[in-house]
């Protein structure tokens, strides 16, 4: 596959390593175990909550401070949050697991790589060419979600039964640019 035609769907299938710094120089600053999860922000969480629910299951956590949900898939999970009035609806933003997530090394090491890095209590955030968010934390977060509670909305016959998240497509504006980034973060 050349360069020009490498998509961010196939860079993001090339996640699934475990540690920060990689054995060959061309194996990228980030060893991802997993897409860890995915945050959508929807028109109505309620509709959206029956439609998930439905196909995956019924282990949900709420934000006891937001209306966030967070449905469980596998060690993965969607997370589901109402739109900002006046913004359109779509995925705000992909998280990625790392084992041994150690945030002062990692951001060291993106930044001296020329990524820009915002951090917070909930890992590092990079954005790629396009303004699409990439989450940088610990593996399996659904064990560290904080101020989460069991939601007890109606429970519903599933499906599937998950096991966890394969791959995350995104369109991208420049698949050359969008390659280099993904192929420079993950190798």
């Amino acid at each position: 596959m050349s360069l020009n035609r490498i998509s961010r769907r196939d860079a993001l299938l090339a996640l699934g390593a475990v540690a920060i710094r990689p054995a060959r120089a061309d194996a990228g600053l980030l060893r991802a175990t997993r897409v860890d999860h995915l945050a959508l922000a929807v028109g109505d969480i309620d509709k959206a909550l029956v439609f998930y629910r439905s196909l995956f299951g019924n282990e949900v956590l709420k934000d006891v401070r937001t209306p966030r949900r967070y449905l469980r898939l596998g060690p993965s999970y969607l997370g589901i949050a109402p739109t900002p009035v006046g913004e359109a609806k779509r995925i705000d933003h992909l998280g990625i697991g790392i084992a041994n997530f150690d945030a002062p090394a990692l951001k060291t090491s993106l930044e001296g790589a020329g990524f820009k890095v915002r951090q917070s209590d909930l890992g590092l955030f990079v954005g790629d060419p396009d303004g699409t968010s990439i989450q940088i934390w610990a593996d399996e977060s659904w064990k560290q979600l904080r101020n989460a509670a069991p939601d007890t909305g109606p429970r519903q016959e599933v499906l599937f039964q998950p096991r966890g998240m394969h791959h995350v497509a995104i369109q991208t504006g420049d698949s050359a640019r969008s390659a280099e980034f993904y192929r420079k973060l993950f190798g």
